[in-house]
């Protein structure tokens, strides 16, 4: 299973358009298993609410419920947990 988690979830960037499909992704692995019954908790880093509204249409499209949670955290929060640097490559990639 990890192995095939690892295929579907390949390692993405930064990037606008790599986010997106991330998300894409994991919303097509919750639709396919809560349209089976399956109850799903998803947790990603979604900034751009367009993908979510797409997701969000193809989930309840099939007669899910999809329930969207928003947390906000301070950015000196965020980066001082940040330990893979992420947001510092981020910042850095748009200076």
């Amino acid at each position: 299973m990890v192995t095939r988690c690892a295929q579907i979830f390949r390692r993405a960037r930064l990037f606008k358009e790599d986010r997106d499909t991330n998300i894409r992704r994991i919303g097509y692995v919750s639709r396919l298993l809560s349209r089976n019954g399956v109850g799903v908790i998803a947790s990603a880093i979604s900034p751009y609410r367009e993908v979510r509204d797409e997701v969000r249409q193809s989930i309840t499209s099939d007669g899910s419920e999809f329930i969207e949670v928003y947390v906000q955290c301070p950015i000196e929060v965020l980066v001082e947990r940040d330990v893979k640097g992420t947001l510092q490559k981020s910042a850095r990639r748009r200076d």
